[in-house]
């Protein structure tokens, strides 16, 4: 059976300057787009209780709709257009390619091993209560603008982000939920456009679409179908952000519902009084019963009769009766993933003690009363879909939550473990730029540094990389930036050379030199008060030509044996010495290139002058960066260097540069493979609590609790046993942990085969580059190579 769009709704018109909607149903509305609230606490339960317990007159009804959107278009075009338009860009480019693949990827599931579908959950909260007449009078327009500001309120202090329902937003949103096919108006520019002369009822439908309505489902003809779903029974506990868990269970990210689905809730406030007076009378009832030999052939009335006590328990207590209904929708491509959909979602809501039933003969009156602004409330008996409650039961089942979404910015373009859109960037910090990242061996940190280095660049920033293990050369290669091996020529790192305000660097400069003169356990107070003095001599007579010669050959002429000592101890980064020549004369190192990496491997046995050097390289880049004058981002990620930061004069320095990369409108980021290594030391701690940004991927469970214990690691408890289960699927995704002060979650770092395959650091994938490399392909031709070889015998085992 199909039928025109116009029976799907009540709404026939909005009036723009009240923000009302009119029904021929004689009610008058509102409404607020949200977005779900990432987790629930005590202070969002009294804040749902407040939405939940205005005066509101009778035959209000209130709509709680949480939906998957599929409309990804807004968040496509922010993430496309967040990188450089040039197409020689060759970052940007690569960027561009993985938003593309991943967001082509939204039709279905993204990845085998989740089978969860990319989306962006909204929340639409929609209220209408009873005209006199076919139109609202000017009292029942102004009790409905002050009651939507009281919601409106009440939504700001859940901080769900509430925006007025707009005729527009509600044709859209319908049209989200009824048009699935693949030419759909919202698709083409993530909203619909209102016909003002149109009642908007008629307009819910794409101009040749229909709807048929089968035993069981509804037929979105070419867009798939439809089933609903509702409880038959709830179990005999309920808590609050129960809702949260029905969807997903975002501690493991591996069951909920993964497909296109919406949850409606339908509240009924009938007259308070005479809700009361029955509920007085059923329990009253009830307790007679309980109290005779009825109870051994009605085993029910046990529960009933506990039903009836919590209730008025409640109710004593100021919650207010309501009648209230769940309704699930779940989609389908064809007839066999609805059916299993159907099936999962029977199977995980039993998980929680919720019997789910398929509707088969009310698919229309349940589409309808789903829809915003759609509810009736002569459905509440009609139906036999409606439960009865108090408003402290009911916001147990307000779906009204869901993941993090992420900082804002899409510099990296993520999907939470249930799906939702995620983004990140360093510099949507309030504090700071800087970040940290901690991940064990193989949990994918240089991956994530490797897409961070590629995702600045695309945006036009400057980038320096300081390595450790040879990680970053084919990303370097592949993306034109500047490798600079230290084991393979020799240069000149002389400081001096680049200072340009004595004053402000010396107390860098001092502990450059300091590390030169004490590489594993720092100077004492007079020592640093006689480097000093010594320094800021030599700089006054000789200026731009200070060296550590003439630093070593003050000390050694003072007649203070201690100051003597100390000039010897630089004897080995003097012109004799045998690190001397790293920093004497002009300094031959310039950053030229957008993007720089200064591998320090060929500096493994020789720690002290390594660990100099890269002080002196984080020195140099901060002044790189100065220059600069804040005209473009610029970052610096250190990564397997951790063992050159742990002692001596580094710590200091290390402490200093984080604290003024945020002058110069920098991001400095170090990498380490364990939280232990980051809160087990000064310099650890000291750049913990100078990043606004901590991103965890894969840490042992005892090195957690043992965080935990000690009180280091400042997380609740839920965010700490989500930690614990981060981890990592080969050929699929890598999770990470987001501290920040935007807000706390897990995202999925999930990118397109190509530069997956070459960021890898997975030796058979290293191996195989380096086998067609060996024959002369270039680094691009070597990927597509490994590829193609891959697909290939992937088609011959099947």
């Amino acid at each position: 059976m199909t039928l025109p769009a116009s029976v799907l709704s009540p709404v026939i018109a909005y009036a723009l300057d009240e923000r009302v909607f009119v029904g021929h149903d004689q009610t008058i509305g509102f409404g607020f787009h949200c977005l779900p609230r990432p987790g629930a606490g005590d202070r969002s339960e009294q804040h749902v209780r407040t939405l939940l317990e205005d005066e509101f007159p009778p035959g209000t009804m209130m709509q709680i709709l949480l939906y998957a959107s599929p409309n990804l278009v807004e968040a496509r075009k922010r993430a496309m257009t967040h990188f450089c338009a040039d197409a020689g860009n060759a970052p940007a480019a690569m960027m561009r390619g993985a938003v593309s693949w991943l967001y082509d990827h939204a039709g279905g599931p993204f990845d085998e091993f989740a089978g969860v579908w990319l989306r962006d959950f909204r929340v639409a909260i929609s209220l209408k209560t009873p005209m006199d007449g076919a139109t609202p009078t000017d009292a029942e327009i102004d009790r409905a603008r002050q009651t939507a500001r009281r919601m409106e309120r009440a939504l700001n202090a859940l901080d769900v982000a509430p925006q007025p329902m707009t005729a527009k937003s509600w044709i859209t949103t319908c049209s989200e939920l009824l048009n699935r096919g693949e030419h759909a108006s919202w698709r083409r520019f993530g909203e619909v456009h209102v016909d003002e002369e149109t009642p908007l009822n008629r307009q819910l439908l794409d101009l040749g679409s229909r709807l048929r309505f089968e035993s069981g489902a509804v037929d979105l003809e070419g867009g798939g179908h439809l089933a609903f779903l509702s409880p038959r029974s709830f179990g005999e506990s309920a808590w609050f952000g129960m809702s949260s868990a029905l969807v997903g269970d975002l501690m493991q990210g591996r069951r909920g519902l993964r497909g296109p689905f919406f949850v409606n809730v339908n509240i009924h406030y009938p007259s308070a009084e005479s809700m009361k007076s029955r509920l007085g009378k059923k329990r009253a009832w009830t307790v007679n019963l309980v109290g005779t030999q009825f109870r051994r052939w009605m085993p029910a009335l046990e529960g009933r009769y506990r039903d009836f006590e919590t209730i008025s328990r409640a109710m004593e207590d100021g919650r207010r009766p309501v009648r209230f209904s769940v309704t699930l929708g779940v989609y389908g491509r064809d007839r066999d993933e609805l059916d299993r959909a159907v099936t999962d979602a029977i199977g995980y809501w039993g998980e929680y003690n919720t019997i789910l039933l398929r509707d088969r003969y009310i698919c229309r009156p349940l589409l309808i009363n789903s829809l915003p602004l759609g509810a009736d409330r002569r459905c509440d008996a009609d139906l036999g879909r409606y439960h009865t409650m108090t408003t402290q039961e009911v916001a147990c089942f307000a779906p009204l939550f869901g993941a993090w979404r992420g900082t804002g910015s899409p510099s990296l373009h993520l999907a939470a473990r249930d799906g939702q859109v995620m983004s990140f960037d360093l510099f949507d910090g309030s504090t700071n730029f800087n970040g940290v990242i901690a991940a064990e061996s193989g949990a994918g940190k240089s991956f994530l540094m490797q897409l961070m280095t590629t995702s600045y660049l695309a945006q036009g920033a400057m980038v320096w990389t300081i390595d450790n293990g040879g990680s970053y050369a084919n990303l370097c290669e592949t993306l034109g930036g500047e490798y600079i091996d230290f084991g393979e020529r020799p240069m000149s790192l002389n400081p001096f050379r680049l200072v340009r305000d004595y004053a402000r660097e010396n107390a860098l400069l001092q502990r450059l030199v300091a590390s030169m003169a004490a590489p594993t356990q720092p100077l004492d107070d007079l020592q640093n008060a006689t480097l000093e003095e010594c320094m800021k001599a030599v700089w006054a007579e000789y200026g731009l030509d200070m060296t550590v010669d003439l630093i070593a050959k003050r000390l050694k002429s003072s007649k203070d044996s201690r100051d003597v000592d100390l000039g010897r101890r630089l004897y080995a980064f003097t012109s004799e010495g045998q690190y001397g020549h790293y920093f004497a004369g002009d300094n031959t190192i310039s950053f030229s290139a957008s993007y720089t990496v200064l591998e320090l491997g060929g500096l493994k046995n020789q720690p002290h002058l390594q660990a100099v050097v890269l002080q002196q390289l984080v020195y140099q880049i901060q002044q790189a960066m100065a220059e600069l004058s804040r005209q473009r981002r610029t970052l610096m990620f250190i990564d397997e260097a951790w063992e050159l930061l742990r002692e001596g004069e580094i710590a200091k320095f290390i402490e200093s540069g984080y604290r003024r990369f945020r002058k110069e409108w920098g991001a400095m980021v170090i990498a380490t493979q364990s939280l232990g290594d980051l809160y087990g030391s000064d310099v650890g701690l000291a750049i913990a609590e100078n990043s606004a940004t901590k991103i965890l991927l894969g840490q042992r469970a005892d090195v957690i609790e043992r965080l935990v214990t000690k009180g280091q690691l400042l997380l609740d408890p839920g965010h700490i046993e989500q930690l614990k289960t981060v981890r990592s699927v080969r050929d699929a995704f890598s999770e990470a942990f987001f501290q920040t002060d935007r807000g706390t979650g897990i995202g999925r770092i999930v990118v397109d085969p190509a530069m997956r395959l070459l960021f890898s650091s997975h030796a058979p994938d290293v191996s195989a580059i380096r086998r067609h490399r060996a024959a002369g392909l270039t680094l691009d031709q070597a990927v597509d190579a490994v590829l193609a070889e891959r697909a290939r015998t992937a088609m011959a085992a099947e």
